[in-house]
């Protein structure tokens, strides 16, 4: 039999047993003796999901829909008057559980592992009402598509707990398999099955293929990868991202891979060991760029994270990098947890007597900023005549994506650097007359194409959306793998 707590808002009568009348015959009787409505308050269960627990409210106090459920939270805690962009759902879930927010969000929420690395706000705790907007824009947002569960946890805790639920670490992208019982997963398209219970799912269920999870166990690469994402749930707050990149730009040095937003000749990029030290069908389930990644072009969203000073992508990239520049999952979050203290011993980027930056920096906040000196001013804190004049000495001319007179000298600069079409299409080709596009050449040195060509690696999924970025369910996956491979003939992994 399930526990609740019963509750108004100045009543709270814990971890009590009841004997179950139906939830629609106990809120009349309470709404006839209290005069006004009092819900089921299940005690959230170990690594439940917060919108699972969101789920069992509903189910149990007889709702239709989610969002009557949380009008009723709302009702019950007396916050009617409190506008929905500071009152997140995920507050009201850790009022019903009877449990601080920080707490409910590091036990039972995906912030710690979305927020694990970030550079905004890496001091706020997870759960923090500092900023509420957060809470409310993203406490419960999904971290992969679908909905994950164990067929033999199901049984087990209908067993123990009398209710089956959505555990968290079912939840997490790359986890195929169930921890405990190392079976396949089974999953839902729809996300909207949280608000289900799993043993109700079953009969709709599919099943990740058992070969891809074979496959993905015996890769050490996966196994520090899921070590890593395990051990960054249990922090109470975020790293810093800038700190996070100095660790693994110096681990990256160490192996000889490409440090900088250009390629190098002799040194690989970490996009492309991270590309051949996974299962491709497991890959595609994390980060689906990388499995038809064409070899020797840098992929901003993950080599992006060697010298980025603001997040290249999200979390994961930063995961992945680390499973393949560390020999463990316990030296890589010891490197990373570190970072900060070791950090204050490394030394300051020198400036010359002149004042200039070391050429490598501008380069990356030109690549940064699309080639826009504006931002690239902001970006370095300079005064604008003096980024100017250092990115005219460095061959690397201002672009324009596009302006209400239809010029894009980026256009330009692809279609005569990159496509090697004439000066004249070239110019039609960004709308720009043959004196603008001469003067374009003009201010161009010997690095912009290698440049111009970094810069369209991260406009090389223009038009695809954060699907690309975002993991894929496993039926998803094989499709897009099997189309990938057809293009590229990817050497790692088998459907």
């Amino acid at each position: 039999m399930e526990r609740f707590c019963y509750a108004r808002p100045s009543v709270v009568i814990r971890d009590s047993l009841f004997v179950r009348i139906g939830s629609k015959q106990f809120q009349n009787f309470i709404g006839r003796n209290y005069g006004m409505t009092m819900l089921f308050r299940p005690t959230p269960l170990p690594e439940e999901l917060d919108r699972g627990y969101l789920g069992r409210i509903k189910r149990i106090n007889g709702f239709q829909s989610e969002k009557e459920t949380v009008a009723a939270m709302i009702s019950q805690f007396g916050m009617q008057l409190i506008s929905r962009r500071e009152l997140s759902c995920l507050e009201l879930l850790s009022l019903m559980a009877n449990q601080p927010l920080e707490q409910f969000a590091r036990y039972h929420s995906t912030i710690p592992i979305r927020r694990a690395i970030t550079s905004s706000l890496p001091d706020l705790p997870h759960g923090s009402t500092t900023r509420r907007s957060l809470l409310c824009n993203f406490g419960m947002v999904a971290v992969r598509p679908g909905a994950y569960f164990c067929t033999k946890c199901v049984s087990e805790d209908v067993a123990f707990h009398g209710v089956s639920y959505w555990r968290r670490d079912h939840q997490v992208p790359g986890q195929l398999w169930c921890p405990k019982h190392v079976i396949p997963l089974n999953y839902l398209e729809n996300d909207e099955a949280f608000l289900r219970s799993p043993s109700n799912c079953i009969a709709d269920a599919e099943t990740v293929p058992a070969a891809w999870v074979d496959g993905a166990r015996d890769n050490e690469h996966v196994s520090r990868f899921t070590g890593i994402a395990s051990g960054l749930f249990e922090r109470t707050s975020p790293l810093d991202v800038k700190f996070v990149a100095l660790a693994l730009r110096k681990r990256a040095m160490s192996l000889g891979l490409n440090t900088v937003a250009t390629p190098v000749k002799n040194k690989p990029l970490l996009s492309d060991l991270i590309r051949d030290s996974f299962p491709a069908p497991w890959l595609a389930t994390v980060f689906p760029s990388l499995v038809d990644k064409v070899k020797g072009q840098i992929l901003n969203r993950v080599d992006g994270v060697l010298y980025m000073a603001t997040s290249a992508s999200s979390v994961w990239s930063y995961i992945l990098a680390a499973s393949v520049l560390y020999a463990s999952a316990d030296e890589a979050l010891n490197g990373l947890f570190s970072a900060r203290k070791d950090f204050i011993d490394e030394p300051k980027r020198k400036r010359s007597a002149r004042g200039t930056l070391d050429r490598q920096v501008l380069v990356t906040a030109y690549i940064e900023c699309k080639g826009r000196q504006v931002l690239v001013a902001e970006r370095l804190a300079l005064p604008l005549h003096q980024a100017v004049s250092m990115l005219r000495e460095a061959g690397l001319p201002n672009l324009v994506l596009g302006r209400s007179d239809g010029k894009n000298s980026t256009a330009a600069a692809d279609a005569f650097y990159l496509d090697e079409k004439s000066f004249d299409e070239s110019a039609r080709a960004g709308g720009l007359t043959a004196s603008e596009m001469a003067a374009l050449v003009r201010c161009s040195g010997v690095d912009f194409k290698s440049t111009l060509s970094a810069m369209a690696g991260q406009r090389s999924t223009r038009g695809t959306g954060v699907r690309r970025t975002r993991g894929l369910m496993p039926q998803e996956a094989r499709n897009y793998f099997e189309k990938s491979t057809g293009e590229t003939g990817h050497p790692s992994g088998s459907v």
